[in-house]
């Protein structure tokens, strides 16, 4: 039996063509050692916890920041000590561009895929899996028991959600939602989050900033936060090509993610069937 303790959050659920959640699940013998490391650096670059969020990386102190955690936190991905899965949707596609679309509903929907989808790839009979959520009003807990209640997850007990344990097979999954005072590493699921949809808003800009970079122009048209954004997604990039994780950012012009089963998996997700829809109001 392997114990992970796993921190999600999501980007945009309401506002915008693509929206995201991503979840971190790190084994327990290693959380200790990275959330000691994210505030370290934060000390360092004496910034606020509520202040590293994907929103708020718009300079140079806390891009470098966030380059010097993702340094620290790639060799635990590599070993598979550490698993990120991001999924993303577009309210564009068959299931989501509907009339009277209830996104708190979608939202808990897409909670559900995700976190049966990693409990499922990255854990092994047995294993116990301790989720934070960030804990907030734009995530309905109701709407999402039920969904883990009428699904192959189910409730053990018949107690609030926060107190609950939900079976996948054998293996246990336990939520406590809570805030990223309590849980530091909530922010890197919001960055994870906010780089898997800012991917594809980005991207065409991207590829200008990156041609700027080979031609040795000057990359002077963009702003200070794109840059910023930019150099993340190209050292993401490179470092997923280097370790063989089939990760795409030009095939569907954002992150995508061809070998669900790497450590980092960016999950677009597509309609399964002409009968796959979006909840409505």
């Amino acid at each position: 039996m392997t114990n992970y303790y796993a921190f999600t959050d999501e980007s945009n659920y309401n506002s915008g063509e693509h929206r995201s959640l991503s979840i971190i699940m790190i084994n327990e013998s290693k959380v200790k050692v990275i959330d000691d490391k994210l505030k370290e650096i934060l000390n360092k670059y004496k910034i606020n916890i509520k202040s590293f969020k994907w929103n708020k990386i718009n300079n140079r102190k806390k891009q470098k920041a966030l380059i010097e955690f993702l340094m620290f936190l790639f060799p635990f991905l590599e070993k598979r000590l550490v698993f990120i899965t991001t999924l993303k949707w577009s309210i564009n596609d068959s299931r989501h561009s509907i009339i009277g679309r209830d996104d708190l509903s979608n939202l808990s929907f897409m909670y559900y895929k995700l976190i049966f989808d990693i409990v499922n790839r990255k854990t092994e009979n047995g294993d116990n899996v301790k989720i934070f959520p960030d804990h907030n009003d734009v995530i309905n807990w109701e709407e999402l028991e039920k969904i883990l209640s009428n699904s192959e997850i189910h409730n053990t007990e018949k107690i609030k959600i926060m107190d609950s344990f939900i079976e996948v097979g054998s293996k246990k999954v336990f939520l406590e939602p809570s805030t990223t005072e309590d849980k530091n590493l909530i922010q890197i699921a919001d960055i994870f989050a906010g780089i898997a949809r800012g991917s594809f808003e980005d991207y065409k800009y991207y590829v200008h900033w990156l041609k700027s970079q080979e031609d040795s122009i000057d990359s002077h048209n963009f702003s200070g936060r794109e840059k910023c954004r930019f150099e993340i997604y190209y050292i993401i990039n490179k470092w997923a090509k280097r370790n063989k994780l089939y990760i795409s950012l030009d095939s569907k012009q954002g992150f995508s993610s061809y070998k669900p089963d790497s450590p980092l998996n960016f999950w677009v997700y597509s309609p399964q069937h002409e009968n796959d829809k979006a909840p409505t109001k």
